[in-house]
């Protein structure tokens, strides 16, 4: 007896100290600056939301567009992706220290165009990687443009690159060393092809399709 009557004293105590232990909060890793209409997120666990500008993003955050659909991600290390339309990625893992400028940054895509332009963590070896169904991308420094089709198939062209690797899943992989250097892989599986200069027509049309116009 004596027992419960000190658990029913100290319960007000206990309930106050649960009351203020802190939410668990979803980890930051950036935030939208750029929007076009049909663009959405879905946080880890949580229901989809359509995308506006100044909208945080979290870690594990999935986002997809439609056909009219693009928006742009600055993450905290001041590295930027640009999403196209009939795009999904996947933020898998992001860690960043300030204070060092080192970190991870691990995305995946399924479909769909997208440009990264580096930051901070990307001035490290092996610390940003985008995965396609067929690839491995690991991007050090510069601008990366991403195409994935419905097929699969995925071309890589850099853009002022700092040696970009293209990575199929057979364990092949090839270095983007000059500007405008391109390599494809034809589906999962399929070995990278050698770097070649990518057509203009190419390149100028994955950029169109990652200019957000002001709404």
């Amino acid at each position: 007896m004596t027992i419960l009557v000190r658990l029913f004293r100290l319960l007000p105590v206990l309930v106050l100290a649960l009351w203020a232990l802190p939410t668990v909060a979803q980890e930051r890793v950036g935030v939208t600056t750029a929007v076009n209409p049909e663009a959405i997120g879905a946080h880890p666990g949580g229901a989809t939301r359509p995308i506006v500008i100044g909208q945080d993003v979290v870690a594990n955050e999935h986002i997809s567009t439609g056909t009219a659909g693009q928006t742009q991600i600055l993450f905290l290390d001041q590295s930027a992706m640009t999403i196209g339309p009939n795009s999904d990625l996947a933020i898998d893992r992001f860690v960043y220290d300030p204070k060092t400028g080192t970190g991870t940054l691990t995305m995946s895509t399924t479909r769909g165009v997208l440009r990264y332009i580096g930051g901070k963590i990307s001035k490290n070896p092996d610390a940003v990687t985008i995965r396609s169904g067929a690839t491995v991308v690991g991007i050090r420094g510069g601008v990366v443009l991403l195409e994935v089709s419905q097929a699969g198939k995925t071309d890589v062209i850099a853009i002022h690159p700092d040696g970009p690797t293209v990575v199929g899943q057979n364990g092949v992989s090839q270095i983007l060393a000059r500007d405008n250097d391109m390599v494809s892989v034809a589906s999962p599986g399929g070995t990278p092809t050698p770097p070649t200069p990518a057509p203009s027509s190419l390149t100028s049309h994955l950029l169109s399709q990652l200019t957000i116009s002001d709404h």
